[in-house]
C-alpha cells in the first residue's frame, strides 16, 4: 500500500517534468521558450513570445498532465492518492529534473488539481482571483503572482476555510 503511493508520487512528479511550454515551443517554433522574454517556461511567456495558439496548447498540456496525475493517484490509492499526486505534479512542473529545475509557476496545474479535488474550492478561488485581478490587486490566476504578496491572499484563505466547512463538515448548517 505504501509502495503504491510512492509510485503515484514519482509518476506524478515525472509527469510534471513534461512542461507544456517547452514541448509546445519545440514543436511549434523548434525553439526553447526559456530563451525568450522572461526566460520562464510558462504560459505567460508562451503567450508573449509565440501567441494565442501556442499559449492555448500549453495551457491544455498543463491541464491534461495534472488531470492525468490526479486520476492515476486516485486509481492507485484513492482520494488521498489523488491529492498527493496533485502536489507532486505541481512540484514537478515547477522544479523539473530534466529542465535543470527551471520550470513554470504551476498555476494551470494547480487550477486543475484544485478543480479535481474540490470544485467548490476551485470556484471560490477562481471568483476571488478574478475579483482581485479586476481590482488591479493581482497579476495572475489564483492570485499567485501578486507583487509582494503571499501565494494566497487573505480573502482567498477565508474563502477556503468557508469552502472546507461547507464541503467537508457533515454537521455544517450554514453561517
Amino acid at each position: 500500500m505504501v509502495y503504491s503511493i510512492i509510485v503515484a508520487a514519482l509518476i506524478a512528479y515525472f509527469l510534471g517534468n513534461l512542461n507544456g511550454a517547452i514541448i509546445v515551443s519545440s514543436i511549434f517554433a523548434k525553439d526553447d521558450v526559456r530563451s525568450h522574454g522572461s526566460g520562464n517556461a510558462g504560459l505567460t511567456n508562451m503567450l508573449r513570445t509565440y501567441g494565442k495558439k501556442a499559449a492555448a496548447a500549453t495551457f491544455l498540456c498543463d491541464l491534461l498532465k495534472a488531470a492525468l496525475a490526479v486520476l492515476l493517484g486516485r486509481l492507485l490509492w484513492g482520494f488521498e492518492g489523488g491529492a498527493i499526486a496533485g502536489f507532486f505534479v505541481i512540484f514537478g512542473h515547477m522544479f523539473p529534473l530534466f529542465a535543470h529545475f527551471r520550470g513554470g509557476k504551476g498555476v494551470a496545474c494547480l487550477a486543475m488539481v484544485v478543480l479535481m479535488e474540490n470544485w467548490v474550492t476551485f470556484l471560490i478561488l477562481l471568483l476571488t482571483s478574478v475579483a482581485h485581478f479586476r481590482l488591479g490587486e493581482a497579476n495572475g490566476v489564483f492570485g499567485i503572482h501578486r507583487p509582494g504578496g503571499s501565494a494566497l491572499n487573505s480573502t482567498q484563505v477565508g474563502s477556503l476555510r468557508a469552502a472546507e466547512k461547507i464541503t467537508w463538515d457533515p454537521d455544517f448548517k450554514g453561517y
